[in-house]
Order: structure tokens, then C-alpha cells, then sequence
């Protein structure tokens, strides 16, 4: 009997095809090394696409937007694979042989069947109409943002004094937020007001390269959360984790696909929301304020103007902090779905580095401030990041992808052994934590039944001898 407990505890920590499909699509990313703003677009294309692919099929959730209606019956994995096939080749042309060959490794494992054609006209079609359909969405306009000048106002910084990075995103289509600038914070401080100048002070000494006050904790933070270039990126790194929260508890593939849908969903209109502020307010990033900090005509700034920070400037403005608005957003979403108290533990994508929280919302709070360790964002940014991307992750989960039914069932097979052991991480929810209970238990049953069997005996041959 043990053994099949344990047995039943490793197949619960398997991933679906869900899971797997969205590594895939992280590795398309991590290949072609994409911003993070562009990587939060292409997630929620590639999730939303695998969702109403399922929705199509098991209406258990309110479809998106984009679901195929059907009578007959279909094969649900075959919808995710051909949704999740098709939705990455149009997003990522020079990659369809890969994509190709992993289709047709996951088609092959089901019996030829009209239900399985079904399943991949469905998700075809889903992926084509989300494609499709975000062709507009404002993406591809072609705009500029030259900055300025002024002291306070953002320009290109060093070491390339690259061109302000996708400004339309500011103007771009929502996913589930009503528009562009429904959460759009208050206006940054103002040079001479106390908070701005002592965020800028602290980061003077803080975020620099050399002679940092730094701790070697707060250094490995910022190069925990830098995310760079070839990365799974910022948005990636709160996929991953949801992954890792699904694997633990065995989601079905219709929850699978929801959680999914919701993260990327929520990542994407932070990433609309913050770009938003960032080019309404276009605050100068610190290398720029430290090294003209003498042009602000606020004599307590300090000033160099050969200051550099521990990692380089992203080419966009500083206010609000875009990691701290995806952090704000992926965290609020997986609180609501996992609980606030949930533990976790998050590999850096790019080291071999692993830091583990108590929750959700410490997570975020680190990835936030490592861009002020990093010397890349005032402090100011990444409190407003926080705040506003935890709006947007609140509002994309109460109002977008909802149960077709008021019960709101998340948890499956996994929900007694959540019940036992409290909420896991995927660190910490392993085989051996939930088979020593299972021993434990097993074993006071067997003595229980000895016990009772002796007792029963006892008194039969008791009842033998009186008679």
C-alpha cells in the first residue's frame, strides 16, 4: 500500500501539456532575446490562444475572446498542442521546424481519431484569430520618443544611447484593463522635493559599480533579477514560476491553461500600464540625474558626472519601475490563486542561483528593489511599480477568465495533500514529505486493526470456554 501511495505522489507532480508547451515557447524567447515588454505580448498571445483552445471544449471557465463553438467531441490535448504550435510559428517564423517537430512528437502519442482532428482544427483556429485579431492592437506602429533635455526629463543613456525602446507601447490595446492608462500613477517627485532627493542620494551610493554601499546580499539580488538579454526575461521568470505551481499540484489542463492566460495576461497589461507612465512622465533614469545632477539647480543632489551604475540602463524612462509593476501583478495573481502565505523558491534563469520567500509578494518586493541595487531605477519608481501592477493583477483576476459557475474549484488532486502539509512550494512539495505521513498513517491503521483483531479473538475464546 505504500508503494502506491508513493507511486500516486510522483504521478500528481507530473507537468501536462500546457506546462510543457510554455517552456517551449520560453526558449523561443530566451533564442531570439526579446524585451521584456515585447516577451509579456508574446506570452499572452501564445496563453490566451492555448486557453480558448481549451475553452472551446471544457466550458468549466467563460472563454476570452477568441473560442471556436463546436458540438462534437474533441481532443483537448490535441487543441492545446495545435493552438500552441501555430500561435509560436506565426510569432516566430524562423522557429517552425522546432515547433513542428514537438507537434508532431505529441500528436503521435493519440490513436488517429475524428475527435483528434476536432482538437487541432480547434486550436489552429483559436491561435489564428488571437493572432490575427492583436495584428492591430497598436504593436506595430512605428514611433519615436526623443526625450529631452530638461533636468529631470529622460534622454538616452550610456553605454549605447539607444533610441527610446517601443514607445507605442504606451498607446497599445489591452488585454483585459478597460485602456492603456486606467491605472496610471501620480506624477513622479519633483527634483526638489525631499523624497526625490533622497532616493536620488541613496542610489548615488547604493546602485554604483565601485565603492558601493552595497552588501554582497544586495548585489546578488540585482543580478539575481536582472533578466538580460537571452533570459527568459522579467515576465518569463513569474511563467516559470506558475509552471512550477501548476507541476506541484497537478492541475488539470483546462486550470492549466487558465492560470496561464491569467499570469500572461496580467504581465501584458503592466507592461501596457507601466510604458503608459513611463512616456506620459518621461523621468530621467539615474545615470543621467546623478551625472547632470549640476543642471538640476537643487544644490543637495549629488552630482558626477562619471558615475556608473552596478548593471546597465535599459533604453526607456524611469518611472514606474516595469519589473516592479510585473512583479506587482504576477504576485497578487498567484496569491489569489495559491494564498498570500504560500512559500516559494525561484531559480535565476541565467545563474546558478536560487533564492527562496515566504510568499508571493516578498518575491516581488526583492525584484523590485534589486533595480535600486542595480543603480537603474529610483526608489520612487519601484514603490509606484509595486502598487500599480498589484491593481492591475487584482483586476485581471476578479474580471477576466472567470468560472462559468459560482463554485471556484482550483485545486485537484492535490487538494488533500495541500490540506495536510499547508501550501508548498515546488521546493518543498516532494515524495518523501507526503509519503512519511502516508507511512505514519498506514502504519497506526495496521495496529489499530491488530489491536482489535487480538481483542476480537480474545473474547471468542473467552465466549468458548464459559460455555
Amino acid at each position: 500500500m505504500i508503494m502506491l501511495a508513493l507511486l500516486f505522489v510522483a504521478a500528481t507532480l507530473s507537468c501536462n501539456v500546457v506546462t510543457s508547451w510554455n517552456n517551449i515557447a520560453l526558449n523561443a524567447i530566451r533564442k531570439v532575446k526579446l524585451t521584456p515588454p515585447v516577451a509579456s505580448r508574446t506570452l499572452a498571445i501564445f496563453n490566451v490562444a492555448v486557453y480558448d483552445a481549451t475553452s472551446s471544449i471544457d466550458t468549466k471557465f467563460q472563454p476570452y475572446k477568441y473560442n471556436v463553438a463546436t458540438n462534437q467531441s474533441a481532443v483537448i490535448e490535441a487543441a492545446v498542442v495545435a493552438a500552441a504550435r501555430k500561435s509560436l510559428s506565426l510569432l516566430f517564423p524562423d522557429q517552425v521546424e522546432t515547433f513542428t517537430k514537438f507537434f508532431n512528437d505529441d500528436i503521435a502519442k493519440f490513436n488517429a481519431s475524428l475527435a483528434l482532428e476536432n482538437g487541432i482544427y480547434i486550436g489552429t483556429k483559436v491561435a489564428e484569430n488571437v493572432f490575427n485579431d492583436r495584428l492591430s492592437d497598436g504593436s506595430q506602429v512605428q514611433a519615436v520618443y526623443n526625450g529631452s533635455d530638461l533636468p529631470g526629463k529622460w534622454r538616452p543613456t550610456p553605454v549605447k544611447y539607444a533610441a527610446a525602446e517601443v514607445p507605442q507601447w504606451a498607446n497599445m490595446k489591452t488585454w483585459c484593463m478597460p485602456q492603456h492608462d486606467s491605472f496610471r500613477p501620480p506624477a513622479p517627485p519633483t527634483l526638489n522635493s525631499k523624497e526625490y532627493i533622497d532616493d536620488h542620494n541613496q542610489i548615488y551610493y547604493l546602485g554604483v559599480l565601485n565603492e558601493s554601499t552595497r552588501t554582497a546580499d544586495q548585489t546578488e539580488i540585482a543580478e539575481f533579477w536582472f533578466d538580460g538579454p537571452a533570459t527568459d526575461t522579467p515576465p518569463g521568470t513569474w511563467a516559470v514560476e506558475a509552471g512550477d505551481q501548476i507541476c506541484a499540484r497537478h492541475f488539470s489542463i483546462t486550470e492549466s491553461a487558465r492560470l496561464f492566460a491569467m499570469i500572461s495576461v496580467s504581465l501584458a497589461d503592466s507592461a501596457i500600464m507601466g510604458w503608459d507612465a513611463k512616456y506620459f512622465y518621461g523621468e530621467w533614469r539615474p545615470i543621467t540625474a546623478i551625472r547632470f545632477a549640476n543642471t538640476s539647480g537643487v544644490s543637495s543632489l549629488l552630482f558626477n558626472p562619471e558615475w556608473v551604475p552596478l548593471l546597465n540602463t535599459p533604453n526607456w524612462p524611469d518611472f514606474p519601475s516595469d519589473r516592479a509593476m510585473f512583479g506587482g501583478a504576477a504576485s497578487r495573481v498567484l496569491g489569489h490563486y495559491f494564498g498570500h502565505t504560500t512559500p516559494l523558491t525561484i531559480d535565476a534563469d541565467d545563474l546558478n542561483i536560487s533564492r527562496a520567500f515566504p510568499n508571493f509578494a516578498a518575491a516581488a518586493f526583492e525584484q523590485a528593489q534589486s533595480r535600486v541595487f542595480a543603480g537603474s531605477h529610483f526608489n520612487h519608481s519601484v514603490v509606484a511599480g509595486l502598487e500599480y501592477g498589484g491593481r492591475v493583477g487584482d483586476f485581471v483576476y476578479t474580471n477576466c477568465f472567470q468560472p462559468t459557475a459560482t463554485a471556484r474549484p482550483i485545486v485537484t488532486t492535490m487538494a488533500w495533500a495541500t490540506t495536510i502539509l499547508g501550501s508548498p512550494s515546488d521546493k518543498t512539495l516532494n515524495v518523501v514529505k507526503i509519503a512519511v505521513p502516508i507511512a505514519i498513517i498506514l502504519l497506526l491503521l495496521i495496529l489499530v486493526g491488530v489491536t482489535v483483531w487480538c481483542t476480537m479473538h480474545n473474547r471468542r475464546r473467552n465466549f468458548r470456554g464459559e460455555v
